[in-house]
């Protein structure tokens, strides 16, 4: 009876997910060639499900926005910034174009003068997620702030995963996502 009870608990939770209307797909930037980590995946054969690369994935987001595209990342370098640009670039030109930074001043000179021409023809609307807190408030840390990097147009698509706007995100490290449709992106 115990195993029966575990198969049908297996059993509810497919049901549920598959009535959620979601799907998801991985996201991944592959370290630069050669890897230990493309030799390993080679000599597996075939793999089940396969992959999106995440430069792929960020554009499919964009391209998917029909009123809103949002970018939430905690670090943007100059590779970055022009990745961005592609990123937002696919949206359509009505698309409302998002991008939330972490510590915004840190990026000051990049936003106002180096990438200003193409954010504002973009329109790109730009915040800060580093909040400060009263020292009376009982916080351990001064500043309330973000780690997660996520990609969400009209709460239909989402990308949550570990690839900031970097060169090594883009091109050289091993980084990891998931792209959501459906239901679920709602929540993201």
């Amino acid at each position: 009876l115990a195993r029966l009870a575990e198969v049908l608990k297996g059993a509810e939770h497919f049901r549920r997910l598959k009535t959620q209307n979601s799907m998801i797909e991985l996201a991944i930037t592959m370290p630069m060639s050669p890897c230990h980590l493309e030799r390993e995946l080679a000599s597996l054969g075939g793999r089940r499900g396969g992959f999106l690369d995440t430069s792929s994935a960020f554009l499919r987001i964009a391209q998917s926005a029909n009123k809103r595209l949002v970018i939430m990342v905690p670090f943007i370098d100059q590779s970055g910034f022009k990745w961005l640009q592609r990123v937002f670039s696919g949206a359509r030109p009505e698309v409302e174009k998002v991008l939330i930074l972490r510590e915004l001043n840190k990026y000051a000179a990049d936003i106002s003068v180096y990438h200003q021409e193409w954010l504002t023809a973009l329109r790109v609307k730009i915040e800060d997620y580093h909040l400060a807190h009263d020292r009376e408030s009982g916080r351990r840390l001064a500043n309330e702030t973000f780690h997660a990097k996520v990609l969400l147009a009209d709460e239909t698509l989402a990308y949550v995963g570990s690839a900031n706007l970097l060169w090594s995100s883009e091109a050289a490290s091993l980084e990891a996502g998931v792209v959501i449709e459906g239901d679920a992106a709602a929540q993201v």
